[in-house]
């Protein structure tokens, strides 16, 4: 709990970003993601190994801060709020069905959809602040807003989470079922897109 925590992987990530994640429920003080993973790492001239030592075990004793973290009873809720928005950002292929990860294809009733890699440039690494904030803001994702992201198993929607709370975001949480949860089951409210996508044809339940 004392020791200060930097995750990386091949570059703003899926993987890291839900390892920093993770943590910040485990309620860690101290966890970063690094931006940008290995290749901004060694754009900036620093080395890499493949010398590792093992690693030591021992006793974590943090807490829990479930602020972070979405079930699906939350998102029940805040299709019926109109101080929460939910943000799919699932590739297209996914919500269209055309590429099935889950039994039912669809998007959560009013979900906006904003793919995860709108908040990264080529690189992988994070955009700057000011062009994050407008992608979002251009689709009524603000501040005041309490926000639940979602994907297919809550990976790529913790890199969503991570953009959100950099900037200042003070309500934002992570739906660890996703739609890996939400789409097989047989009581979720689901939209089924039609075929200019954006706009969802009926909802079925």
């Amino acid at each position: 709990h004392e020791s200060p925590v930097v995750i990386y992987d091949e570059e703003t990530g899926e993987r890291a970003s839900r390892g920093v994640w993770l943590l910040a429920v485990l309620d860690h003080p101290n966890t970063k993601l690094l931006d940008g993973g290995v290749q901004a790492w060694t754009d900036a001239g620093h080395k890499l190994t493949t010398v590792t030592a093992p690693p030591t075990r021992t006793t974590y004793s943090g807490g829990r801060n479930l602020d972070v973290l979405a079930s699906r009873f939350d998102v029940h809720r805040a299709i019926r709020d109109d101080d929460s928005v939910l943000v799919d950002v699932r590739r297209d292929t996914e919500i269209l069905g055309t590429e099935k990860r889950a039994r039912r294809l669809g998007t959560m009733p009013g979900a906006v959809p904003i793919p995860w890699r709108e908040s990264l440039d080529g690189k992988g690494a994070f955009r700057s602040a000011e062009e994050i904030r407008d992608v979002y803001a251009a689709k009524g994702i603000t501040p005041d807003k309490s926000i639940i992201a979602y994907c297919q198993g809550g990976y790529r929607s913790a890199n969503t989470f991570l953009a959100l709370k950099s900037l200042g975001y003070p309500n934002v949480r992570n739906y660890l079922g996703s739609w890996g949860e939400w789409g097989n089951l047989n009581d979720s409210l689901i939209d089924l897109p039609d075929e200019a996508f954006r706009q969802p044809k009926r909802m079925q339940r």
